[in-house]
């Protein structure tokens, strides 16, 4: 016969260990986990208990001032007019920095960018008489609305805004050397992608286009108008402030 004590640790054990079990076999067949608070939906990216995100999934909140550096690839082309009549394609490296502010609505997130970036973009052409022209587009600067959809860590945008940059133009050869310098004014458009590494560390890769108006530039040559296109490929690290 089994004494009264050791009788009534063995109930006390079988039902302690009821009570543990079942709501760990209810839990884990609802939410498909083990265990309450640590278990998974099998088909959701949520607790089953709270409805918290699971480290890594949460949605990224974009809202905030953040500034940042980039750098990447520009290529264009600036187009001189007659007398001299001819097309010069600069191309280079470029670099600069970046701030903004982003409003977010739900998945909707737009904002405000300023840039400012320097830029080795230059190419050159012969002329008759032995001369040779070379352009080169030293700095390019935007202001610009953006135009966002944010899913998990991303944020896919579209922005455009004004923009302004800087021209140098030098004639050299035979008994020439002239060197001129033009800040045009004109437009910046395009395409980015952002990837959220922490909540206030990000990674963008974009491509921007800038279109530059005519100016009227007077030479040994004559008066002549140029203007600029240049499309840049850049990456860049953002860091958010608040």
């Amino acid at each position: 016969m089994i004494p009264m004590a050791k009788w009534r640790a063995s109930m006390a054990a079988c039902f302690l260990s009821s009570a543990t079990v079942a709501p760990v076999a209810a839990a884990a067949e609802w939410g498909g986990g083990s265990a309450p608070g640590t278990s998974y939906f099998s088909l959701s990216d949520r607790r089953p208990l709270d409805g918290s995100y699971r480290p890594g999934y949460a949605a990224t909140n974009w809202n905030g001032l953040y500034f940042g550096g980039n750098a990447g690839w520009g290529s264009g082309e600036s187009h001189l007019s007659a007398p001299i009549n001819r097309s010069v394609d600069p191309s280079g490296f470029l670099g600069g920095l970046h701030a903004g502010y982003n409003f977010q609505s739900g998945s909707l997130v737009t904002g405000l960018e300023i840039d400012a970036n320097w830029t080795g973009s230059e190419g050159s052409e012969d002329l008759s008489g032995g001369d040779q022209l070379r352009a080169s587009a030293d700095w390019v600067s935007s202001l610009r609305l953006r135009l966002g959809y944010a899913t998990g860590s991303w944020l896919f945008y579209g922005t455009a805004g004004v923009a302004m940059g800087g021209l140098d133009l030098s004639i050299t050869g035979p008994g020439t050397d002239i060197t001129l310098s033009e800040t045009l004014t004109g437009y910046a458009v395009g395409l980015g992608a952002e990837l959220a590494l922490t909540p206030a560390i990000s990674l963008r890769a974009e491509a921007l286009h800038y279109g530059f108006g005519e100016e009227t530039m007077t030479t040994s040559h004559g008066s002549i108008d140029t203007d600029l296109d240049l499309t840049t490929i850049r990456g860049g690290l953002s860091i958010k402030l608040n």
